[in-house]
């Protein structure tokens, strides 16, 4: 069967050798050119997200952008979501939590490379990857129990992603 590059590339990333697991990939389910086969499928389509356990999104090859680019992530994440400092309030539920206000202003502060570096640029990649600008990838969010993003070798979960670009909102 004749695939596109990039879902070779996906499925080549998602094969485990040490178990078994179905893997579901529209371009290979649906036949495209068949528009009624389509609209039949795509009805289907909340059973298979709803029942899944869990859904991968492969955003594409990467090299060391990605890990540039998620380890940026989770330095910024640490950083906002970090714990209070010796002297901040508490509750009687123990620390509150305290979220830092990262800015170009202030990265050099928090030990953060300067906003040109290439962490962001990498950074700046992974919000631009082709695949957020598919309309229909909003039903895998609402109908999926787990989603992650496979982005070249690396992994990372939704949660994390929406975290991040709440906190860099108008940055990158």
């Amino acid at each position: 069967m004749r695939t596109t590059s990039n879902l070779h590339a996906a499925l080549q990333r998602l094969r485990l050798f040490d178990s078994h697991h179905l893997v579901w990939a529209d371009a290979v389910c649906i036949n495209q050119a068949d528009i009624e086969e389509r609209s039949t499928q795509i009805r289907l389509m909340r059973s298979i997200y709803s029942r899944a356990h869990e859904t991968v999104d492969f955003l594409g090859e990467a090299g060391e952008e990605a890990m540039l680019a998620i380890e940026l992530g989770q330095k910024i994440l640490d950083l906002a979501y970090s714990l209070p400092k010796a002297g901040q309030d508490t509750t009687t539920f123990g620390p509150l939590t305290t979220i830092v206000k990262i800015t170009p202003d202030n990265y050099e502060s928090y030990r953060l490379p300067p906003s040109q570096g290439k962490e962001w640029i990498a950074l700046r990649m992974l919000f631009t990857v082709p695949w957020f600008r598919r309309v229909w990838i909003i039903q895998e969010f609402a109908l999926s129990r787990y989603v992650s993003f496979r982005w070249g070798d690396i992994l990372f979960t939704f949660e994390y992603l929406v975290r991040l670009s709440h906190l860099l909102r108008g940055q990158v």
